[in-house]
């Protein structure tokens, strides 16, 4: 149902559902005893082991939380995800888009290009091919090569 809903582009419902899979999956191991590390064997069958579906669920609940904007606990389970998928390259660039939307949420800023020339430009004198236009220098002071 959670890929349904991601394909649906409902992120938010979509993360509901892979939330309440992790929850099933965490509540199916909880019911057998922790495995004693003393023991070569962890007592759980090897098709149980292998039917483990937590990665791949952290993985989408990860996404799903990501699209819905939600990027600090999107990259809580994207972490719990590189455990298993560490040679995933999309995972480590969804990584890095939860660090990215955490500090800078939005481009509006940047794409608003009136409202930066204000910011860089003082003055403009002279005209046609002999106009020159005079930056301001604040911008410039904490560059490192001047």
């Amino acid at each position: 149902m959670g890929c349904i809903h991601h394909y649906m582009a409902k992120p938010n419902l979509s993360s509901f559902f892979f939330n309440k899979a992790v929850q099933e999956n965490m509540d199916l191991y909880k019911k057998y005893p922790i495995p004693d590390p003393n023991e070569p064997l962890s007592g759980r069958s090897l098709y149980m082991l292998a039917n483990n579906k937590g990665a791949q669920l952290m993985y989408n609940l990860g996404i799903s939380l990501l699209h819905g904007g939600k990027p600090v606990p999107a990259f809580e389970y994207l972490t719990q995800a590189v455990q298993v998928y560490h040679d995933n390259p999309r995972l480590w660039l969804r990584l890095a888009e939860c660090c990215i939307m955490a500090h800078k949420s939005g481009n509006a800023m940047d794409l608003n290009i009136n409202e930066r020339k204000k910011d860089i430009i003082l003055n403009t004198i002279g005209s046609g091919a002999h106009r020159k236009l005079i930056l301001n220098q604040d911008i410039f002071n904490n560059m490192k090569y001047r």
